[in-house]
């Protein structure tokens, strides 16, 4: 049986009308589902900094001086300290101002530290006579600036460049990062006049 041109055109108003509902009732549920925006997705950021050890000392006071002097002739000797500071030991005429003062070290690195150092002379080469001794001690100029190892009873320097410590933990932080080397003299009879003078050398590594 033939299918007449009105039949077919019948049909086809019909599929196009359910395909127009079809896409109704789709758009209609996609609202109510809500749109799509992406997946959710995360990441790393990372900040880096690498810092460096600044091993550095400075002697802030970098002399001592004793000034001139002589043995007085009724004693056989004389210890002369810088922590004596500006007073005159009895058996020692000074001719000029004496104000011996010690030493200062400073630890302005950023680490902590063992400070050394060394002398040219021993007591013999730097003083002669008969018995002489030259000698070093530590001190703390600031409350704790050696944390450990802190030589704070007199020492002969040894001189020959040989390696003494001073304090073997060292403050870096600032009001807790210097000390004091005090020096002292025994200066006997015998000792030939004319200047005398000692390097010492200071070294330091990180504690």
């Amino acid at each position: 049986m033939d299918i007449s041109n009105k039949f077919l055109a019948f049909l086809l108003v019909i599929a196009i009308g359910i395909t127009i509902v079809g896409v109704g009732y789709s758009v209609n549920k996609l609202n109510k589902i809500g749109l799509i925006t992406g997946f959710a997705t995360t990441d790393t950021g990372f900040v880096n900094i690498t810092l460096g050890v600044n091993v550095s000392i400075t002697a802030t006071t970098n002399t001592v001086n004793f000034g001139s002097g002589f043995l007085n002739p009724i004693y056989d000797w004389v210890v002369l300290t810088t922590e004596d500071g500006t007073t005159v030991p009895t058996n020692w005429s000074n001719t000029t101002v004496y104000d011996a003062t010690p030493l200062v070290i400073e630890n302005d690195g950023n680490v902590n530290l063992t400070l050394n150092f060394s002398s040219d002379k021993d007591a013999d080469a730097f003083i002669g006579g008969d018995g002489p001794y030259f000698k070093y001690a530590s001190a703390n100029k600031e409350a704790g600036a050696c944390g450990s190892g802190l030589i704070d009873a007199y020492v002969d320097v040894t001189g020959g460049a040989t390696t003494q410590w001073i304090c073997t933990n060292m403050g870096s932080s600032t009001g807790l990062d210097e000390v004091y080397v005090n020096i002292s003299l025994k200066i006997p009879t015998g000792v030939s006049s004319g200047a005398k003078a000692a390097t010492l050398s200071f070294t330091a590594a990180a504690a």
